[in-house]
């Protein structure tokens, strides 16, 4: 089936999965961002991500995302993780830059395709393709245009194995751009450097307490830091947000950002994992905000939430530090880790691997995470 990157062989061995827990097994990214084609195979359950600026970290987190099925609109959000502006004004002039930067070197005339192989449907696939063949846009925005509704030359095609594919085409509405969601995605959370304070970890935090599962966050949280007593949502100027009892201010309650962005970053993990059970967690620079010395101890629960809650993790560092200290702690199960390192070579992205076995001496004899 064109779109699954796979020969069907080397599809058929992934099909019936082995008996352990493991999502993601496979990933192939073509023509996306700074990948002209990259293929990844024997993902585990912890994958680390290294590499120099620029050399396709990021890309590589997002083409996951998108892969596993969160929703097309995915490809507006990750705009704002990157800092570019939520609020658009699009017209028929704009409206390809919103979409081109997807794009290897921005030539969309040749379709991004994402496959991965997983352990629940096996192959699934996305195509997204963009062409002004047959099409039109219709400007929306600015006093001179009035907003209208139309279908937009962008085109989501997800496969999952044998089902029947499902396209998802960009409209244009009176509230803006719409683009819709898929059937059975692979639970997924998303942490970029800039959004570990999301209101997402009230909401997070919100459904564990309604089924008594904030505990278990709550309790991992004093263990790393025991000045954090308990946690509580409260209303701040009108919007929720996550509160902290803090043992060295007993007059009030403190937001959790204003505590440590450290403790707001580890908590937003926690709470990520314990969300999405059987998923992938996702986190773009994982040692920021954290001090060397809550490393070793920070990995540890990291892990154990993971295992706990059968969720995969794909996290990118510059850290050496970070990387021995996950090293230490998966020793015993050097099969749960596999090092991604990117790099940039004649202008295109590739990506390495190192898995588990080898990790530890690759680390011992300094190998270059930055």
């Amino acid at each position: 089936m064109r779109g699954l990157g796979y020969d069907q062989a080397s599809t058929e061995e992934w099909v019936n999965p082995p008996p352990e827990y493991t999502m993601v097994q496979k990933l192939d990214i073509d023509n996306f961002r700074c990948f002209r084609n990259v293929r990844l195979a024997g993902l585990t359950r912890v994958n680390i991500l290294t590499g120099g600026n620029a050399s396709g970290k990021t890309a590589l987190l997002e083409a996951l995302f998108l892969a596993i099925g969160g929703g097309s609109e995915l490809a507006l959000r990750i705009r704002q993780w990157r800092g570019l502006p939520a609020d658009l004004q699009v017209t028929s002039i704009s409206f390809p830059q919103l979409w081109r930067d997807l794009f290897y070197h921005f030539d969309s005339s040749t379709p991004i395709l994402l496959a991965l192989v997983d352990s629940e449907f096996g192959s699934r696939s996305l195509e997204i393709t963009y062409t002004t063949s047959g099409t039109y846009l219709l400007p929306l925005g600015g006093e001179s245009h009035p907003q209208r509704t139309g279908t937009l030359p962008l085109t989501f095609l997800y496969r999952i194995r044998d089902r029947e594919p499902q396209a998802i085409v960009a409209e244009l509405t009176e509230q803006g751009i719409s683009l819709g969601s898929i059937r059975d995605p692979i639970p997924g959370v998303y942490i970029s450097p800039g959004i570990a304070h999301s209101p997402t970890s009230v909401t997070r935090f919100s459904d564990l307490s309604k089924v008594n599962r904030e505990k278990e966050v709550v309790r991992a949280l004093h263990e790393e830091f025991p000045e954090i007593e308990s946690l509580s949502v409260e209303v701040h100027f009108g919007k929720s947000v996550l509160y902290a009892s803090v043992s060295s201010v007993p007059e009030e309650k403190m937001p959790v950002e204003l505590v440590s962005s450290g403790i707001s970053k580890f908590l937003a993990i926690l709470l990520a994992i314990a969300a999405t059970p059987k998923g992938v967690v996702i986190v773009d620079e994982i040692e920021n905000g954290f001090h060397y010395s809550h490393l070793p101890s920070v990995w540890k629960t990291i892990l154990d939430f993971c295992s706990r809650f059968d969720v995969q993790m794909f996290a990118s560092t510059h850290s050496m530090e970070f990387l021995r200290a996950a090293v230490i702690e998966l020793e015993a199960h050097e099969d749960q880790i596999c090092l991604l390192r990117a790099r940039k070579t004649d202008g295109a992205c590739e990506v390495d691997q190192v898995l588990g076995h080898r990790l530890e001496a690759a680390v011992a004899e300094g190998f270059e995470v930055r």
